[in-house]
């Protein structure tokens, strides 16, 4: 595949101290810790011009050394934190990789707890993006959802310790009770699956976003899974 005029760099963030699943971004999915997972598919990618593993425990980063000659460019030491934004680190990351000379146009930043891609998927958003390079912020894959947000509520705080409904219809789309329709009439929802995200270095650097304002939806239509939970790594 023909390597395109502006440059790819891929990151596999993979930070220590998640508190829902221990040291979660090396649990073992199908046998292989999930930061392999991406790596490999990472490593199979014929136009992402260099991918590194951004990670902030040197633990971390040797697995992902036994399996592959990984550039060194250090440890992350800063937003690491549970609420510290993909922006945050990001930025971080450019910051840290500009130290050692080396530049790119957009980042493709590779989830490891989304551990299952098709082959080519990561090309094929790269390829896609970039013939509308002009048009978009940032790219995310996406999947139709199984549950539409046109049924869905906030709850606020009601008298004598109730929860008082706020139908989230009201909020998108102006449908005032599309939550007592029937689904087949309700605008398809897609939701992000984390596959792979792709965001333009400027807009990162610029509008201090991971996304922009003009995202470009990739749908995929294959299993996928987002390991949140002991159970998603049973999958």
């Amino acid at each position: 595949m023909k390597r395109n005029t502006r440059k790819y760099i891929g990151v596999i963030p993979a930070r220590s101290g998640s508190k829902g699943i221990k040291n979660k971004n090396i649990a073992l999915f199908n046998g292989v810790p999930l930061i392999l997972h991406s790596l490999k598919h990472a490593s199979k990618s014929d136009v992402l011009n260099n991918f590194f593993l951004w990670t902030n425990s040197q633990k971390y980063f040797d697995i992902g050394s036994d399996y592959i000659s990984l550039p060194n460019i250090g440890l992350r030491e800063d937003f690491v934190d549970d609420f510290d934004t993909d922006e945050m680190f990001l930025n971080d990351f450019i910051n840290r990789i500009t130290q050692f000379n080396i530049n790119c146009d957009a980042i493709v930043l590779l989830r490891p707890t989304s551990p299952i891609r098709d082959e080519g998927l990561i090309d094929q958003c790269i390829q896609e993006f970039e013939k509308n390079w002009q048009y978009y912020d940032s790219l995310r894959t996406v999947s139709i959802s199984n549950k539409t947000p046109y049924k869905m509520w906030f709850a606020l705080h009601g008298p004598n310790s109730t929860k008082f409904g706020e139908p989230i219809c009201k909020m998108i789309g102006g449908v005032g009770d599309a939550h007592s329709m029937p689904r087949q009439i309700l605008r398809e929802a897609y939701v992000q699956n984390g596959l792979v995200d792709i965001i333009k270095v400027d807009v990162l650097r610029r509008l201090k976003s991971s996304s922009g304002s003009r995202v470009l939806l990739y749908e995929t239509k294959d299993k996928w899974v987002d390991i949140d939970n002991m159970s998603d790594l049973e999958t």
